[in-house]
């Protein structure tokens, strides 16, 4: 049996910018006590919830394929580099974790079309 962790939740916040990304600030006490990281597309984030980490991607919707494709390629590619962080640090089931997250990723975008 695997020994329980006293680890803090971690949750993914990602929203667009503008009033999305206020709406979002707003729910800033639900996430007391978690790990937060954020993703959004608004350059003016990072200040705004430092000293959490914010990762930033292009604007990209059905009408901007490449914008997409490209953005896309940024999540892939943070993806792969914290499993090879992981796996550096013989954290395989993390790096294993983060292995599934790019075959879900890369199974979303043959069937979407991307």
């Amino acid at each position: 049996m695997t020994p329980k962790r006293n680890r803090a939740p971690r949750v993914l916040a990602i929203s667009s910018g503008g009033g999305h990304w206020v709406q979002l600030r707003r729910l800033a006490p639900a996430f007391d006590g978690s790990e937060v990281v954020f993703a959004t597309v608004d350059r003016s984030a990072a200040q705004s919830v430092a000293p959490a980490r914010v990762y930033l991607y292009p604007d990209a919707n059905k009408d901007q394929k490449l914008r997409l494709v490209l953005a896309s390629l940024r999540v892939q590619d943070s993806f792969v580099e914290r499993m090879e962080e992981a796996s550096n640090e013989l954290a395989f089931e993390r790096a294993a974790g983060y292995r599934d997250r790019i075959r879900a990723l890369n199974h979303i975008q043959a069937h979407q079309g991307i």
